[in-house]
């Protein structure tokens, strides 16, 4: 989902500046953006995720 509307502002009219934050976002959700499945959800780990 949150694939499909970064895709969305990427089609808007924004200056460059804008465009530059944009893609400074994506990076960071690409580097902290990690699936966890529901098996994988204990609370040992979500203790650790604070």
């Amino acid at each position: 989902m949150v694939k499909e509307d970064l895709a969305t502002l990427q089609r808007q009219d924004m200056s460059g500046a804008d465009r530059r934050k944009l893609e400074d976002w994506k990076e960071l959700l690409n580097q902290t953006g990690q699936v966890v499945s529901y098996e994988q959800c204990t609370t040992k780990l979500a203790s650790s995720l604070g």
